[in-house]
């Protein structure tokens, strides 16, 4: 069940998105491994992920996550 006012966002049965997720988390999940499409970094200290046809809500989705780079 996603609580989208915690911030909680399930894929697959899975806490997918949530407020404490890690990068290294995010590279574990069943949802990096299914739908990854892409990642950039861009020279900003900020790094992207990018997933497509992710399912929510009865509909596919492209989702973008950012995460603040390792230094």
């Amino acid at each position: 069940m996603n609580d989208w006012e915690s911030g909680i966002i399930q894929v697959d049965n899975e806490h997918a998105f949530y407020s404490s997720l890690t990068e290294d988390q995010l590279l574990e999940t069943a949802l990096y491994t299914k739908y990854f499409h892409s990642v950039r970094k861009l020279g900003n200290g900020y790094i992207w992920y990018h997933f497509d046809q992710v399912p929510l809500l009865h509909r596919h989705f492209f989702v973008s996550v950012c995460f603040k780079d390792k230094p």
